[in-house]
């Protein structure tokens, strides 16, 4: 009975936080990311600032749970889309990783920027420590997906392909950065935009890899494929 009661707290908590994390973003979204605080999201919200404030202590647990939701996205994505790819050639799955992780920007411009903000240092600095716990967990998650894989790629060196994602994922946000804020770019043509595709492919193979086999046109028609799908799934 208690564990059935505790399990539904939980459930009601966490729902709860989910819409007021909606709330946070329409705030981003419509008035400008400085805006969003605990106090803007009860202003907006129907619940009472003590109710919000026993969520997040601060606007800096706000922006760090911001990027935890940003995380867990991309997780949900990758987790829909790479298991398809597991024991392909190396350079196929880095080409979709990062133009995965470009639609996942493309689709979640304010999320994306908030993001940004949540994990600075000066921020992270300042949140509550069990806000800091779960977001370490949570990237510590997709650590571990970046990890499996480069574990499950054949043909792989593990830590060469770690490495790229990595370097990769660090060029691209600040290309999604970038491209967020310039409203005439060749990136709203969406992951199938040649160019940018190709410059990926460019990257990659100044960090090392062969991309000589690379069929850009054949791996965005798949990968667009299995995002509509993952589209479909969700609410």
């Amino acid at each position: 009975m208690d564990d059935r009661y505790s399990n539904r707290r939980q459930r009601e908590q966490s729902q709860r936080e989910e819409l007021l994390l909606d709330i946070a973003l329409t705030i981003a979204k419509t008035e400008g990311l400085h805006k969003v605080s605990p106090g803007e999201i009860a202003k907006n919200a129907e619940y009472s600032r003590a109710t919000i404030y026993k969520i997040w202590s601060s606007r800096e647990d706000v922006l760090a749970a911001c990027t935890i939701r940003s995380i867990e996205k991309q997780l949900t994505m990758y987790r829909h889309i790479l298991p398809a790819w597991e024991h392909k050639d190396p350079v196929s799955v880095l080409v979709i990783f990062c133009l995965a992780y470009l639609w996942y920007i493309q689709h979640n411009p304010t999320l994306f920027n908030l993001s940004l903000i949540g994990r600075a240092e000066e921020n992270l600095s300042a949140c509550s420590p069990d806000i800091k716990q779960r977001l370490s967990d949570t990237e510590a998650e997709l650590a571990h997906l970046v990890f499996q894989l480069a574990h499950t790629t054949s043909g792989s060196d593990e830590k060469h392909i770690a490495d790229s994602i990595n370097a990769m994922r660090a060029m691209l946000t600040g290309l999604g950065l970038f491209s967020n804020n310039i409203t005439t770019s060749p990136w709203h043509e969406g992951i199938t935009n040649q160019q940018t595709a190709h410059t990926i492919v460019q990257v990659l193979h100044g960090l090392g890899w062969d991309t000589t086999h690379i069929q850009i046109n054949q791996l965005t028609t798949e990968l667009h494929q299995q995002l509509e799908g993952l589209e479909r799934t969700q609410p």
